[in-house]
Formats: structure tokens, C-alpha cells, sequence
């Protein structure tokens, strides 16, 4: 199974979305695309094949580019763990014009409203689940649906 993941930025979420790897099914290959000023943390991760840098240097014009090729090579899946602007245009661009499945995980937006605006009075219940667990959630789903089940 070959995926391909986006989270681009911020230190500690690039960490965090390490335990997507975890979950993986053993012979997955992923290649894994990051911002050049946080492609230390993921360099040389076994779990990684092809770790892609992208230099918003570059500008739009830049990201498109690299959209363009990304969307030739064949991927069984494509995971977006950042859920921006940026990716959302790429996984735009993917659905019209490449194969595979697509992932992306929940920003929980709702929950994570309730609990900014409530703060600590916001039941357990309802707050939303951390970022390392949705990363792991979404991997079990890819791993579930690489043994034949279908995505939820």
C-alpha cells in the first residue's frame, strides 16, 4: 500500500502526527510531505520512504507544482493531518484529477469552540479528543480498510 501524508508545520503537531505511523499496516510505503524548516524532525524516520520538502519560498505557485506532480504518482491513499488552506487545495486538485482513497482527519472544530469558550467547566465528555489520538484513529481506519473492510 502506498500513502501519501500532508502535515507541513508546527513543531510539536509534526511530532505528535508521528503516531499516524504507528497504526500503519507493516507494508505500507509512505511518502510524507513537510515544510522545509520542520523537515529535521522527520528526517531519516523508518517508518517514512520519501520524506518531500516543501519551501513556501515558493510561494503558490510553488505549491502547485508540486500538487501537480504528487497527483501523477500512483498512491492507494492520500491523508491530509493538517487541514489547511494549502492542503485543502490539494486534495481539491486530487479528487479531480488523481486516484485513491482520501483521509483527512477531524479538526473537532465544534468541540474545540465549546472548550475555548467554556474552558474548564466544559464536561470531559464533550472536549475534544487530543491530536495524537485522532492521528492514530485515522490510521486504524486506513489499516481497517486495507484488510477489506470499507471506510466509515
Amino acid at each position: 500500500m502506498r500513502v501519501l501524508v500532508f502535515r507541513l508545520s508546527s513543531l510539536g503537531d509534526v511530532i505528535l502526527s508521528t503516531s499516524f505511523l504507528a497504526k500503519l499496516p507493516a507494508d505500507a510505503e509512505v511518502d510524507w510531505v513537510v515544510s522545509r524548516e520542520f523537515e529535521f524532525v522527520l528526517k531519516g524516520h523508518p517508518g517514512i520512504r520519501n520524506l518531500i520538502v516543501f519551501d513556501k519560498k515558493t510561494g503558490l505557485g510553488g505549491w502547485f507544482r508540486l500538487i501537480r506532480e504528487l497527483a501523477a504518482r500512483e498512491y492507494d491513499c492520500r491523508v491530509d493531518l493538517h487541514r489547511t488552506l494549502r492542503t485543502a487545495l490539494a486534495f481539491a486538485w486530487f479528487r479531480i484529477f488523481a486516484g485513491g482513497r482520501i483521509l483527512r482527519v477531524s479538526k473537532e472544530r465544534a468541540r474545540s469552540f465549546l472548550l475555548f469558550a467554556l474552558k474548564g467547566f466544559l464536561p470531559r465528555a464533550l472536549r475534544p479528543s487530543p491530536w495524537w489520538r485522532r492521528f492514530a484513529q485515522l490510521a486504524a481506519k486506513l489499516q481497517a480498510s486495507s484488510a477489506g473492510e470499507p471506510l466509515a
